[in-house]
């Protein structure tokens, strides 16, 4: 009985690109998929732009309410971001799991507008 030996170098391979395919299993959005026509279950401010919701989030993580209502009243006033009610039907656009959030298109929208997952059932 003869055991083969796999070069370390080939193992440490092997380990990177299956921790890629999760990661990118993991992060992979459902783009342009409708699944079905949703319901917001509490007031949230949702942003068309990606990159204005992660700046949102990171205010509202780091407990700055005076720069979250500045910034969120900013964007709302420019267009960038909308308030979404709760009971607001909405269509599920994409979802970024690791990010925990989902892009919802209220019903007569054409834009969808990035959210919590857990503030849309």
């Amino acid at each position: 009985m003869r055991l083969r030996v796999v070069p370390k170098d080939l193992m440490l391979g092997f380990k990177s690109l299956a921790y890629l395919f999760i990661l990118a299993w993991l992060t992979a959005p459902v783009v342009g998929q409708t699944i079905q026509a949703d319901r917001v279950v509490r007031e949230v401010v949702g942003c068309k732009d990606w990159d204005a919701y992660k700046q949102l989030v990171r205010i509202a993580v780091s407990g700055d309410k005076e720069a979250f209502a500045k910034l969120a009243t900013l964007q709302l006033m420019n267009g960038t971001c909308m308030m979404l009610k709760a009971g607001d039907a909405v269509y599920l656009q994409e979802v970024s799991m690791l990010s925990g959030a989902m892009c919802v298109r209220p019903r007569g929208e054409v834009a969808c507008f990035w959210i919590p997952i857990d503030a849309a059932r």
